[in-house]
């Protein structure tokens, strides 16, 4: 199967720079927000998920609870939007290893490990 390559630049202002993974939503790739000059997480929604009005319905909603959501330990939500047919989502870069890669080789992480 052949993955879309995405734009250089995504909504005027992200240039995305590095793929970071995959996962059963889409593709996250690191970035640079041009316009603050500061470096974000891009995620691509998969735009076959992207048409179903379910999935976005539910999207819609999550991203309304993590908007809300602040704790040193979560990257925080900075936008969302669509380019070209391209759903997307902008957080916060933390540097480290992700929550996948820690619960990968330690099984579990403890709750104030993130704090």
């Amino acid at each position: 199967m052949r993955t879309e390559q995405p734009p250089t630049v995504l909504a005027g202002r992200y240039a995305l720079e590095l793929e970071l993974g995959t996962s059963g939503t889409g593709t996250s790739w690191s970035a640079t927000d041009t316009v603050l000059d500061r470096r974000v997480v891009v995620k691509l929604i998969s735009r076959e998920l992207a048409r179903q009005p379910a999935f976005a319905e539910r999207l819609d909603l999550e991203l309304r609870m993590v908007a809300l959501a602040s704790h040193r330990g979560l990257a925080r939500l900075l936008d969302t939007g669509k380019d070209d047919g391209i759903a997307f989502i902008v957080r916060e870069l933390v540097e480290g290893d992700s929550a996948r890669t820690l619960i990968a080789r330690d099984d579990n992480v403890p709750v104030d490990q993130g704090a």
